[in-house]
């Protein structure tokens, strides 16, 4: 009975013991697969300002309000016309001095006209379509900014989103390669007698469920992307990756 229950021992001890090899090899494979060049917060939101229609729809709206209160502001301006006509005829014609007709007679004519008006009361209409003009081309500037404020929040929200799910991957990453050494250890176990097969079996499920996790967190992690990529109107076949922010714990 001494004889079979030393071997089981040793190597339950051999198997049972992780170098240190076995635990570099368990960090490659949790380890994010190589990306694109990643994108901070700053980059996200710079790109979504420039290229979101709502923002560029906002903007034309403050400028269309601003020519109008120019337009408002110089129709106080005196405003000048002036003409010239010059014209010449020959033959037989009527001779603008004596009225009579002449033959072969050249005659030549021009005018010159000017014209000035300037506004001084029109009931104060000119005053109060500036300041319609004023008020409307500032709440254009307010709707301006509260357009981009929301394009920045809905950006910030995504790409939290986004670094989230990441995260969620890489812990689902490195659960799933525990479970998988651990379960080729207890393996090793139950084939030598030191374990039962019930334990095998647990792990077995648990490896299933953690690749069933892993699975889900990709797919949750993949919208996300897709979701920030469509508020920052980039195309869905561009790649895309984040940076996660380091952030210093505070109280």
């Amino acid at each position: 009975m001494k004889h079979k229950i030393f071997p089981a021992l040793i190597f339950l001890f051999s198997v049972c013991k992780v170098s240190q090899a076995q635990i570099d090899t368990l960090n490659q494979q949790v380890q994010t697969p190589p990306s694109i060049v990643k994108w901070n917060l700053k980059q996200c939101v710079d790109y979504a300002l420039a290229n979101s229609l709502v923002v560029q729809r906002s903007y034309y709206n403050m400028q269309s309000g601003k020519v109008d209160l120019h337009a408002a502001q110089f129709s106080r301006v005196p405003t000048i016309n002036g003409s010239a006509t010059y014209g010449s005829s020959w033959g037989r014609g009527l001779d603008p001095v004596s009225n009579n007709y002449v033959a072969n007679q050249q005659i030549t004519s021009s005018n010159l006209a000017a014209q000035a008006s300037l506004p001084i009361i029109n009931g104060l209409r000119i005053t109060n379509t500036i300041k319609q003009n004023q008020r409307t081309y500032a709440a254009y500037e307010q709707d301006l900014a509260k357009t981009k404020n929301d394009v920045i929040l809905n950006v910030a929200g995504l790409f939290i989103n986004v670094v989230t799910n990441k995260e969620l991957v890489d812990n689902a990453r490195f659960k799933l390669a525990s479970s998988q050494q651990q379960y080729e250890r207890t393996k090793r176990q139950v084939a030598a007698g030191a374990l039962s097969k019930s334990e095998e079996l647990n792990l077995d499920a648990q490896v299933a469920t953690d690749e069933v996790t892993l699975v889900q967190n990709e797919n949750a992690l993949a919208l996300s992307i897709l979701q920030l990529k469509q508020a920052m109107q980039m195309p869905a076949s561009d790649a895309l990756d984040v940076e996660i922010p380091s952030l210093e714990p505070e109280e």
